[in-house]
């Protein structure tokens, strides 16, 4: 599960909710440009984009990619102004609003590993 996020807590609680479901958390990467490092080394079964990042930057890169390579996510946000055209531009990925709690990060988590095929049991990266 690839992890994108810029606020530590907020990654942390991200990386957490995941690992307690068994699957391996990839991040949290708080700038686009690392994501999209990451995600040349190895594929995710799926990801948690924020979507405003580090630098003034957006996760719109690393969410091209990951629809690209049919990897799903979804969009995990404040609701910035810049949302709208990220998340327009990508109609399928899901959008849920901060702050998150570790319930809701977990059935996020199924639903993305079910739409993934891979399933909570294989649930890597």
């Amino acid at each position: 599960m690839l992890i994108v996020e810029d606020e530590p807590l907020t990654g942390l609680l991200l990386a957490r909710a995941v690992a307690e479901r068994g699957v391996t958390a990839c991040g949290p990467h708080a700038r686009g440009s690392e994501a999209l490092a990451a995600l040349a080394e190895r594929a995710p079964d799926a990801a948690l984009l924020d979507v405003s990042l580090a630098g003034g930057t957006t996760s719109r890169e690393v969410a091209d990619a990951l629809a690209e390579a049919g990897v799903p996510f979804a969009f995990v946000t404040g609701y910035g102004p810049e949302t709208a055209a990220v998340a327009a531009a990508h109609p399928a990925a899901l959008v849920i609003p901060k702050p998150v709690d570790p319930e809701t990060v977990g059935m996020l988590l199924d639903e993305l590993l079910a739409r993934s095929g891979t399933g909570r049991a294989q649930g890597a990266a």
